[in-house]
């Protein structure tokens, strides 16, 4: 009996020791990120942003760093993340047709360049041939991505290779980027279905009608995430789907030019 008894009690005291020991080892994220953020600001390095989570899930600091030219993101591991300003591409979300999906978002690398840098202030600049011609300030949601304000540009902080055109309006509570995206029909058609649409003249789309609208949605991480299953034009919707062939498209633009000469015969018959 004396034998189990010890046998418990051994088992037991293990046991705390190794809860002892997890509790003594287990990190006090919040704390951690108020001491970072104080020593970059000693540093001299702008904070953007910074975790504010109690219970420590979330634990990061983003800043400026004006002398290396850099926004750092540190969520406390090994390394501290980089992000070298300077000239990089651009990238854009843009709305096109293929013959498979029909309407999708889809990510463009563009052909030009940008080029930005920070000012003594921690602000971002838009530079050309070596002079700062326009400032912006930045508006960063956690960890994951800032957007030049009023500059249609940005970074997601787990991308270091291009620039994004990114609006702060498009910015939701959760973070999530729900764009709006407005376009002329021939601009998102493929060069087959514009050359269908040149060529029927019964399907002539005045500048006053031809607003295509479209809706998706781009993860703080830089993912598209949603879209939507219908475009709209002067009131007419649109699948998503009709735009993969010509002979599916067709009837929906009949339906835009129908609604756009019933408006302006409405037009004519109120001015007289």
């Amino acid at each position: 009996m004396k034998i189990i008894k010890t046998y418990f009690m051994k088992k037991i005291i293990y046991i705390f020791i190794i809860l002892f020991a997890f509790c003594s080892c287990a990190k006090d994220y919040p704390q951690q990120v108020k001491d970072r953020v104080e020593q970059y600001q000693k540093e001299g390095k702008k904070v953007l942003s910074h975790s504010d989570d109690p219970t420590g899930k979330e634990h990061y600091i983003v800043f400026a760093d004006v002398k290396a030219q850099i926004i750092g993101v540190d969520t406390l591991g090994e390394t501290v993340k980089e992000i070298h300003l300077g000239e990089k591409p651009t990238v854009s979300f843009e709305v096109k047709a293929n013959e498979n999906q029909g309407l999708r978002l889809v990510k463009i690398h563009k052909d030009s360049k940008e080029n930005y840098s920070l000012n003594n202030e921690g602000k971002i600049c838009r530079m050309f041939k070596g002079n700062c011609i326009e400032t912006f300030d930045m508006k960063v949601f956690k960890d994951k991505y800032i957007i030049f304000v009023k500059g249609y540009d940005g970074i997601f902080l787990n991308d270091d290779d291009v620039y994004y055109s990114l609006s702060e309006e498009d910015m939701g509570d959760d973070g999530n980027l729900n764009m709006v995206f407005h376009n002329t029909i021939g601009m998102v058609l493929t060069e087959e279905l514009q050359h269908y649409l040149n060529s029927s003249r019964d399907l002539y789309i005045d500048r006053y009608h031809d607003d295509l609208v479209f809706k998706a949605t781009v993860s703080p991480e830089g993912k598209i995430i949603k879209q939507a299953s219908s475009a709209y034009c002067s009131g007419v919707e649109i699948p998503v789907e009709m735009f993969s062939d010509w002979l599916t498209l067709r009837p929906y633009l009949a339906k835009v030019v129908q609604a756009q000469n019933e408006e302006e015969r409405n037009s004519y018959d109120y001015a007289y």
